[in-house]
């Protein structure tokens, strides 16, 4: 349960960042690609060019959740050596 708590309050701080300051669009949009800047940055170029006309929640809505997955699988493989010693 502490992951979604860590990461419902990343979420939170994001959204706050976000509305913070309404009146500067560059600093709006500079937090807007920092949650997804990593993830954007290790797909390839087809995908990209692809993900060049959408908003940014719709890029979220598509790269959040294969991230997500991909991040469980990795804990759940990296803790698998663990459980076996219980």
């Amino acid at each position: 349960m502490t992951g979604i708590n860590a990461a419902g309050t990343a979420a939170a701080l994001v959204a706050a960042l976000c509305w913070a300051e309404p009146g500067d669009p560059k600093g709006s949009y500079v937090l807007l690609q920092l949650p997804i800047a990593l993830q954007l940055a290790a797909l390839p170029d087809s995908l990209l060019q692809r993900m060049g006309g959408m908003s940014w929640t719709m890029a979220y809505l598509a790269i959040w959740p294969p991230t997500v997955l991909a991040l469980y699988a990795l804990g759940h493989c990296a803790g698998y050596p663990f459980r076996r010693r219980r």
